[in-house]
């Protein structure tokens, strides 16, 4: 047993000896083989630097919720400040919509005592003076924003810092809360709330994992590209190692120092990438998603999953692929007719993948258990089909270049070079399936926002008309109404005061000039009753009903007149707030009423006419708001534009991924063939038509991997929606926009291109007599 043990650590010191060998070997070989190892480690290291990405979404979106948490103000009821207000400060949103974009704003003031101030804060501002945000001071500041200028407070006394923001270019900003407005704003009973962990909607949590295999599965298949880079020089090298002496076992373990030096170095290039992209992070946002650097923090278990697989996979590849060599003394011995590749295993893959969508579209029947899985089962699907399409494309290239016989030579050489040389096509492989991951979440993402949000995400408006509503109190009608009154182009003022019986049927009373303009009616009289005909029924003429203004107003009880139907009520008052409206001027109590909405009428051709009006309506408060801007859209609206700028951002990550390691590839290519480019060459062959081949040898796997593409990505869309329809959403029929189709393939293609072009210096150096050169 003693002498078996010894045997054995002599054998695995003589393991460890060659493997170090191996390694010694891609760090001395000279200028060659540190071009060769530094591409190899680009190439992983890009892919290391997406997945730690990945790996950092979740502590990202911790620390985003960590901050929004802190920041948060816990308030109490309106107008009951006093010496209760545990943190000497009243509060009151005034958030603000700016073409498209939403800037959160708070109006503070301190209630008695020196007050606490949320993080960022360094000093509470006072009425008319604000801190913003570096990033909303920065738009402020843009030629084109005067009206955002003249809306909010202009005398600026600081910047919010990084503690109170939620990522660095967030808009959010603190003013002074005015003096007369101090009976609306709200004591602030605690500074900072518990992180919201309210789960995310069903539908976007499997948009989101459909999202991650879609886009993890290609940076996969990079991966194991770059591993292969310099796999032909290695090869080389090892023949000269056994011609003085070493056995077959001894060169696969040298080969397996090597890629494990090339891995290594990946980690340590990856890991820097990602270094240098968590910096960015403080002044890239895609779809106004980002975060602050020092929350990109990637997760520890797949962080030590990522040091210990990569260069595991990095030194299996690399016996894998000197399966089929017999390495020799004197070279490398590699069939002349390589095996045709098979079919079956390749559908296989791919038929799994759909029978596990298949199989995961029921499972809601199954129980709550059962509803668990869904998302890990989608993932499994998804990951299986794309990775079934990247290996049928070797195949169907393959078949492809064994029978097509081009009559141009450039042709000619790319075809025969595609039969014997495989990298091109891995990499096209990994091209692929960016396409059909980009398509089908294309597919997904069009779908859901025509399905679930048909109007573009917020409501419909009404052009030329704008209501103004208070979101912290009731506005001050007379002072609104003689600053929207200074507005060039305003043509109509109305006040609406609602009110809302005991089962919440809704009506609205205002002037009859608002009347006839948003119902079409000729003839309002005083105390009329005018209902949209197009709605129901809501109030029937000689009954009393109980009558609820809003706000404080006390009840009372209200004999309905006659009731006229209008000619039309299909503006968006009718669909938006009341579809029966009752003419003011003929009963004190509704005359009386509080105004909870004032609407303005102005230009139709206008498009800034509610911008506008909300900056003049500034000067009275702040926190007025306008209906028929994108501020009315509903929770669920945010959250999909939240998973659709991160849908976004993954693929850009991924596309570029695609680019950078499609130029390494390529490279690599070109400094193995160097040899054979410089013999072509000096029999005569034209540059220009070794460029011409370089160009095919692309553009045929990249065609046939386009042509495949657009079907299985719209498919895998088509599976995936049919998983989603069971998550309770209105997602029933796939909707593709081709024009989005058509110019993802359009990328690809012009990808390739771009690509081929790039590596033409190359080519011009690997073409010389040099290259004729043979130790």
């Amino acid at each position: 047993m003693r002498q078996r043990s010894a045997a054995d650590e002599v054998r695995i010191g003589q393991w460890l000896g060659e493997l170090l060998l191996g390694a010694r070997l891609a760090l001395t070989g000279g200028r060659a083989a540190w071009a060769r190892l530094m591409l190899s480690a680009v190439g992983i290291g890009l892919g290391v630097m997406v997945l730690l990405l990945a790996a950092s979404v979740g502590n990202a979106q911790q620390g985003k919720a960590d901050r929004i948490a802190a920041r948060e103000l816990a308030k109490g009821e309106p107008g009951k400040a006093g010496a209760g207000n545990p943190t000497h400060l009243l509060s009151r949103d005034v958030g603000q919509y700016w073409r498209g974009q939403y800037i959160a704003g708070v109006e503070l003031g301190a209630d008695g005592e020196v007050p606490r101030l949320p993080p960022g804060l360094d000093r509470l501002p006072g009425p008319g003076e604000i801190v913003p945000s570096p990033a909303l001071s920065r738009l402020l500041t843009e030629p084109g924003n005067e009206l955002l200028r003249d809306r909010l407070p202009s005398k600026e006394i600081g910047r919010i810092g990084d503690a109170g923001l939620d990522r660095p270019g967030e808009l959010y900003f603190y003013t002074g809360l005015p003096e007369q407005l101090r009976a609306q704003a709200s004591p602030v009973l605690r500074i900072g709330d518990t992180v919201d962990t309210q789960p995310m909607d069903e539908l976007f949590q499997l948009l989101l994992t459909a999202a991650a295999a879609a886009l993890l599965v290609p940076i996969g298949v990079f991966v194991l590209v770059a591993t292969q880079i310099g796999a032909g020089a290695r090869e080389q090298r090892l023949a000269s190692i056994r011609l003085v002496g070493a056995d077959p076992g001894q060169a696969r373990r040298i080969a397996a120092g090597e890629s494990l030096a090339a891995a290594l170095l990946g980690l340590g290039v990856g890991a820097a990438l990602f270094l240098l992209a968590r910096s960015l992070a403080a002044v890239v946002e895609i779809d106004q998603i980002g975060f602050h650097p020092a929350d990109v923090v990637p997760s520890a278990p797949i962080t030590t999953l990522l040091v210990f697989g990569v260069p595991a996979t990095a030194v299996a590849a690399a016996l894998f692929a000197l399966r089929r060599l017999e390495i020799g003394p004197l070279g490398v011995v590699r069939r002349a007719d390589p095996p045709s590749r098979r079919l079956n295993w390749r559908l296989a893959l791919a038929g799994l993948g759909v029978a596990v969508l298949a199989a995961n579209i029921p499972l809601r029947t199954l129980g709550r258990v059962a509803e668990d899985w869904r998302g890990t089962l989608l993932a499994i699907g998804i990951a299986l089909v794309l990775a079934g399409a990247a290996a049928l494309l070797p195949w169907l290239v393959e078949r492809v270049a064994e029978r097509w016989r081009p009559p141009w030579v450039a042709a000619l050489l790319a075809v025969r070079r595609l039969r014997f040389e495989y990298a091109t096509t891995r990499v096209a492989a990994g091209v692929v399936t960016v396409l059909i991951g980009a398509i089908a979440l294309q597919v997904l993402v069009t779908t859901i926002a025509r399905t679930e949000f048909p109007s573009g995400y917020y409501p419909s408006t009404t052009p030329g008309e704008v209501m103004l509503y208070g979101s912290e109190g009731k506005p001050d009608p007379v002072r609104v109404r003689a600053e929207v009154g200074k507005v060039p182009g305003v043509a109509q003022i109305g006040e609406l005061r609602p009110a809302y019986t005991e089962d919440n049927r809704a009506l609205q009373v205002t002037d009859c000039a608002t009347i006839r303009q948003l119902f079409g009616v000729t003839d309002c009289r005083p105390g009329g009753v005018y209902q949209a005909s197009n709605s129901r029924e809501q109030f029937r003429p000689g009954t009393v009903v109980r009558l609820r203004p809003t706000g404080s107003g006390a009840a009372f009880d209200w004999r309905v007149p006659a009731v006229e139907r209008a000619e039309s009520g299909n503006g968006w008052l009718g669909r938006n707030l009341s579809s029966t409206l009752v003419a003011s001027g003929a009963d004190p109590r509704l005359d009386t009423m509080p105004v909870s909405y004032i609407w303005v009428r102005g230009p139709a051709d206008d498009p800034q006419l509610a911008e506008r009006v909300l900056t003049a309506v500034a000067k009275v408060d702040l926190a007025i708001r306008a209906l028929d801007l994108p501020l009315s859209r509903n929770s669920t609206a945010v959250t999909f534009q939240s998973v659709r700028g991160g849908v976004l951002a993954g693929t850009v990550v991924v596309v570029l991924l695609a680019v950078l390691s499609l130029v390494v590839a390529a490279v690599d290519q070109l400094q193995e063939r160097r040899r054979q480019y410089s013999v072509l060459a000096a029999s005569g062959v034209p540059r220009r038509t070794l460029g011409w081949a370089t160009l095919w040898q692309n553009a045929v796997p990249t065609a046939i991997g386009l042509a495949l593409a657009a079907p299985a990505g719209v498919g895998l869309a088509a599976l995936v929606l049919r998983v989603i329809s069971g998550s309770g959403s209105r997602v029933r029929q796939i909707v593709v926009n081709w024009g989005d189709v058509a110019m993802i393939l359009g990328a690809g293609a012009a990808l390739i291109f771009l690509v081929t072009l790039s590596t033409l210096p190359a080519l011009r150096s690997a073409v010389r007599p040099s290259g004729l050169r043979f130790e």
